[in-house]
């Protein structure tokens, strides 16, 4: 059942010994296709969380996840546990030109706390875009204050939070791992569909 508004999350316990672990939202991905649940132990997922490096035991908390369910140019099919990002290929401007989608299933994107609002089990995605009018000062501006989540509200940034969308072209990093350049994609929630365990403090 996914998440609603002041009810309590994640269960603690003993972490199975024989549960998979990954450092990295694209492995946790791809152990999540094979397992249905993972330990992680690193990535943005992780971090948003609550996962701390100082722990080491086996006591920890189990989540319930939302998946995202993405299909590139209509035909190929890949998971993600974090986050989807659309922008325009590196000598076109990359981050710094154009338009740039954020489809945030976390709320951290490497260093940066890009969805505030985020969160892994709320039945939906956070989807932040970038408007193509904003400038290479504003974004490097937008780019520091995200360290701390004070880039929105913004008013060449629309937060909105959704089930479905369907964007592109562009350069596709699943996961934060590129994937290629593409013609289309599009993300669908897919509600408490997988188990992740983080550690926590003895």
């Amino acid at each position: 059942m996914t998440i609603r508004r002041l009810e309590d999350w994640g269960v603690p316990g003993e972490i199975p010994v024989d549960v998979p672990s990954a450092t990295s939202d694209a492995d946790a991905a791809r152990a999540l296709i094979e397992s249905g649940v993972c330990l992680l132990e690193g990535g943005d997922l992780w971090r948003t969380l609550g996962g701390s490096s100082d722990s080491d035991g086996r006591r920890g908390t189990r989540f319930t996840i939302d998946l995202l369910e993405v299909t590139i140019d209509d035909r190929s099919r890949s998971d993600a546990v974090s986050s989807v990002v659309v922008r325009r290929p590196w000598w076109t401007g990359g981050w710094w030109c154009g338009r740039v989608v954020f489809v945030m299933n976390a709320e951290f994107f490497g260093r940066h706390d890009v969805a505030p609002r985020g969160h892994p089990n709320d039945g939906r995605f956070e989807l932040v875009e970038i408007d193509a009018s904003m400038s290479r000062r504003e974004r490097w501006q937008a780019r520091r204050r995200a360290l701390d989540g004070t880039h929105v509200p913004h008013p060449s940034i629309t937060v909105t939070s959704s089930k479905v969308v369907r964007t592109g072209p562009g350069v596709l990093l699943v996961d934060g791992r590129r994937r290629g350049r593409v013609r289309s994609v599009e993300v669908t929630i897919r509600p408490d569909d997988a188990e992740v365990w983080i550690r926590r403090p003895d």
